[in-house]
This record gives C-alpha cells, structure tokens and sequence, in this order.
C-alpha cells in the first residue's frame, strides 16, 4: 500500500509542555511566536511525549496529541523543538511511560518515536527542521549503539535545518555522525523568546529595579554554598529585598531560605509576559536552575547561577550545561560551583555583585544574546521558506 500523499500541514514535537516547568513553556511559547510570525501556526499540529496528561499551556489554544498520533506521512515538515529529543536514553525513558499510559508495547512507541524524528531508512516524505537541541551525555553505550549513530546520522544528513542548542552539542554532534552541517551553533529556543516577542530590546527596560529573586530547585546537596551566595547578596550594599520565587509552581521554597531572607514565597504569575515583566523589575536572581538563568539574562537581568562542576553529562538536565551557557556567552564570572564551599562562594558572589550593582552588565548581555537569536532566526526562516 503506497502511503498517504503529504499534506500541507506541519507537525510540531515539542518536550511535553508541563505547566509546573516555567523554563520549557517559555521554549515551547518561542515555537508558538516563531510560526506565528510566519503565519504557519494555524497550519501546525502540535505533538508532545505525553499521553494521559495533555493540559497544555500553549499560546493560542493550540491542543497538542501524544506522539503516538503523529504520522509522518501526512506532514511535509516536522519540527523537532526543544531541548533533549535526540537523546537515546531519555527517548526510552519517556517512551516507556506513554507505553503505560497506552498500554502499549514500550517497544512499539520506540520505534514509532525513532521513525517520527529520525525518519525512515529508506526514502521519507516529511522533511525535519531540528531546532535547540542538545546532545551532552558522555556515556560509552552511545558510542557503541549503532543503530543509534545510523539514525542520528541519517537525520543530521537530511534535515533541512539542523542547529544543536550549544557549542559543545554541535561539536559533539559533528563529531558523532560526521555530518559538517551537524556542528553548526544554534541557542536554546528559550532565548528565542525576548526577539519573537519584543521588536526594541529597550521596550521593556525598567527604570527602577529594586530588590532580588530567589529560586533553587535544581542542585541536590550545596546547602552552605546556596547559603554563602543568599548572604552574600543580603550584605551587598543597593541589593534591597529578596524574594523566594516559586518558578517551578509546585515546588515551595524551602524554609531556611525564607528565613534567611526574612520573606515568604512569591508566586509568580501564570502568564509569561507577566512572569517575565516581574523578573525584569529585579536588580539581579540567584538560581540553581537553568532556564530561569537563561530567561533572566536574556531580558536583560542578571543572573547569578550554582551548578555543580564535577557533575559528569549521565542525564540531559544535568548541572554542566549551565556552565556551558555562561562560558559560551562570556558571562562565567556569574556561575559558581557548589563544590567551592563558603567562604569561596560568599567572596565570589560579592565580587560578582558589586559589578552588578555598579553598572548591571544585563542589558548588553540582553542585547548580544538578542542579536544571536535574531542571526538564528533569520537562517531558520530560510530554511522554512524553502519548496515543500
């Protein structure tokens, strides 16, 4: 049976669009604003790794389906959006859970998840645009997965847009597959977020900034390095008020941290814009989290980010991609290692607050990062533009 001649219509995978995870709305939103700048979005049909849960807080209503709805015969483009798609481990591992929820063979999913990113062995309609990707485990079994080199390789061959999310990514991705196009440099799509949304960099500058937010979520252990870094900012002279944030909606700051800032929990809004007009009336943040780290800097807040330096990649969330982050954005005097202990910590986050407060390096922060995003989406839109 010939298959199904290719509409005009495009899938869009995205990593499931969990309301309690505020750094992957703002990614899955910039995919929303990019094909709405376009005029594509009412074309597109949104697809997600999720299969009993499908609330979904996309911008316009847009329902999204389980995977497992997507067939990649009736799309000439599929979009692969968000962070960690092309990761072995993590496809199996979320695979195995939509299998749960369908009950399905895990095995099934797998294979259908392979088909609809990677694409088929032989000829295959759909073409793929692979945005923000990141591809950091450094695990022997991937070397040594075949199959797995095969289908990455064969995508990084035929997509018409390949673009990782960070240089190590891309360098690794090249190196992997030994596909040139593979290296090249994209930024995750959560920087793409202030360019789609904002025309001026300086539209939404905030004269008067006052106080600092607070949120740690991500870093297991650490405790007296997060307490250096919270005094520290408490003892810096201008800082103001801090407050305990709730990025993730259902993870309440922890008590010593209320206590160390003499505030309770601000809940943030629920819509981005206002959650990013709030982060922007900060004088800086201190996180342990990724995306809240990306989000702030590029609308132009600093911020100041623990991970943990001797953490190996085992896991696509793991603490080494903040690091990259701010080496590759030439901002790592703002990113501090929970190995260091206090008394390192407190010195190095009052030095780092001190410029801050002289002279906040956020906005040409804001406006480097806004002109990475604005060379990344000028190429993507080539790309999309091409015949289908």
């Amino acid at each position: 049976m010939q298959p199904p001649t290719p509409s005009k219509r495009i899938a869009a995978l995205v990593a499931t669009p969990n309301k309690q995870n505020t750094g992957m709305r703002f990614v899955n939103d910039a995919l929303v604003l990019w094909l709405e700048s376009l005029g594509a979005a009412k074309d597109t049909d949104f697809f997600q790794f999720e299969a009993s849960d499908l609330e979904r807080p996309l911008r316009g209503g847009a329902p999204v389906r389980c995977v497992l709805d997507l067939d990649p015969d009736r799309y000439q483009v599929i979009l692969i959006w968000g962070d960690f798609l092309l990761d072995r481990d993590w496809l199996r591992r979320v695979c195995a859970r939509v299998a749960r929820e369908r009950s399905v063979a895990p095995a099934h999913v797998v294979e259908h998840a392979e088909r609809v990113i990677f694409g088929a062995a032989g000829a295959d309609a759909a073409q793929r645009i692979v945005v923000g990707q990141c591809f950091l485990v450094s695990d022997g079994a991937y070397e040594a997965d075949v199959a797995y080199r095969e289908r990455f390789t064969r995508l990084a061959a035929r997509a018409r847009f390949f673009r990782m999310r960070d240089p190590l990514s891309a360098a690794r991705a090249r190196a992997f597959s030994g596909i040139s196009e593979a290296g090249a440099i994209g930024l995750d799509a959560a920087l793409l977020w202030p360019a789609l949304r904002e025309s001026d960099p300086d539209a939404a500058r905030v004269p008067d900034r006052e106080g600092f937010g607070v949120f740690f979520g991500r870093t297991s252990g650490g405790f007296r390095t997060k307490l250096a870094s919270v005094l520290a900012a408490r003892a810096a002279k201008g800082a103001g008020r801090g407050v305990p944030l709730a990025w993730f909606p259902r993870r309440v700051p922890l008590g010593w941290l209320a206590l160390a800032l003499g505030a309770g929990s601000a809940p943030l809004p629920s819509e981005l814009d206002e959650i990013a007009a709030r982060l922007r009336r900060f004088r800086f943040v201190l996180t342990d989290t990724y995306h809240l780290a990306l989000v702030c800097w590029s609308i132009g807040v600093p911020a100041l980010c623990l991970g943990r330096g001797a953490q190996r990649f085992a896991h696509p969330i793991h603490d080494k991609k903040k690091e990259i982050f701010f080496q590759s954005q030439r901002l790592e005097r703002f990113h501090f290692f929970a190995e260091d202990g206090f008394a390192t910590t407190y010195a190095r986050v009052g030095s780092a607050l001190r410029e801050i407060l002289a002279a906040s390096p956020g906005p040409s922060a804001a406006r480097q990062i806004r002109a990475q995003a604005r060379e990344l989406l000028t190429a993507l839109n080539a790309a999309f533009a091409l015949p289908r």
